[in-house]
């Protein structure tokens, strides 16, 4: 490729720029590269905060504060920006699953395992809504209870002798 003019050198380095800002764009390691970082990082976390400790405590509380605080860069699944919702979906991509569609190639156990869970989905949301109202019903015992008092508060009180 002959390059003539200053516009045709820099129409080439547009296009070989952008041509490396896609390929090195949002690339993270495979989960399982990211999940031993995490566990290696947790090691040495560990092993360097006990040192520091064996050392002075002040060192060693200040290797926790450099790591607590690394820690809490981009040591997320998916790199930082990413939602836990997103960073969960991610995991639970790479993880196997076991869904009631997959079939373990016995009908009747298959059967069985579709009625038991659709009866623990069900009994999971009566549950739930009988949780709601056991609240409700303490939040308004409570709440009767305060403006019981603060009827009671607000009557005076006679007993005491006028002198």
């Amino acid at each position: 490729m002959t390059m003539s003019t200053p516009s045709d050198y820099q129409t080439f380095a547009d296009g070989h720029h952008a041509h490396m800002d896609n390929s090195a764009q949002n690339e993270t390691p495979p989960l399982p590269v990211q999940i031993l970082s995490v566990i290696g990082f947790g090691v040495f976390s560990i092993v360097g905060v006990s040192l520091a400790f064996s050392a002075h405590w002040v060192a060693g509380l200040a290797v926790a504060a450099i790591i607590t605080s690394t820690w809490a860069g981009n040591r997320t699944f998916g790199g930082k920006g990413y939602s836990k919702k997103a960073r969960a979906k991610k995991v639970a991509s790479v993880v196997p699953s076991f869904h009631a569609e997959s079939s373990s190639g016995n009908a009747s156990f298959d059967a069985y395992r579709s009625d038991m869970l659709a009866r623990l989905e069900r009994e999971s949301r009566d549950f739930d809504a009988f949780l709601i109202r056991l609240r409700d019903a303490r939040d308004s015992s409570e709440f009767d209870q305060f403006m019981n008092d603060r009827a009671n508060g607000a009557k005076p009180i006679n007993d005491e002798p006028n002198s």
